[in-house]
């Protein structure tokens, strides 16, 4: 055993206690009321915060359940074609009217598909050229601007 370890047991047994080991001497925090109390207001007010983010969280998600409720029987429902599409011209939603105009058994069906798939090549190319101005300038095409609603869907 080694002179250091044989100090430290000579050490705890002449007083009881475990030689404390060299450094600077940490003293143990001793709770007070007040800072007992302060930690229990903490406590509150986090719960309290936690609280209120979970019922605008609740607000939040029934108001967009209800939003995409409405938008659904509006696709399900209108007798006009309705699609949306991601900035490659794809179709990531078409609505029933839309489905029965084009021979999809189901909406989904057009899911992933671009005009290209769906019209002959001029009217695809037309409409590529049409969405990719709308992207760019956030207006309607130019066939559109001026009139008072939009034309068919050409098929």
């Amino acid at each position: 055993m080694s002179d250091r370890n044989s100090n430290l047991d000579h050490h705890a047994k002449a007083t009881g206690k475990a030689k404390p080991p060299p450094g600077p001497r940490l003293e143990p925090l001793k709770p007070t009321q007040d800072t007992d109390h302060d930690h229990t207001s903490s406590l509150t007010q986090a719960n309290e915060d936690l609280r209120r983010e979970i019922e605008q969280r609740h607000r939040a998600q029934s108001a967009l359940e209800k939003e995409r409720h409405l938008l659904n029987a509006l696709m399900d429902n209108l007798p006009h074609a309705i699609y949306f599409k991601d900035t490659q011209s794809r179709f990531v939603r078409i609505n029933q009217a839309m489905a029965r105009c084009y021979g999809f058994a189901d909406p989904s069906e057009a899911i992933g598909k671009t005009d290209a798939d769906i019209f002959s090549e001029e009217h695809a190319q037309q409409a590529l050229a049409d969405e990719q101005d709308i992207m760019r300038t956030g207006q309607p095409p130019a066939q559109q601007r001026g009139k008072g609603k939009p034309g068919p869907m050409a098929g």
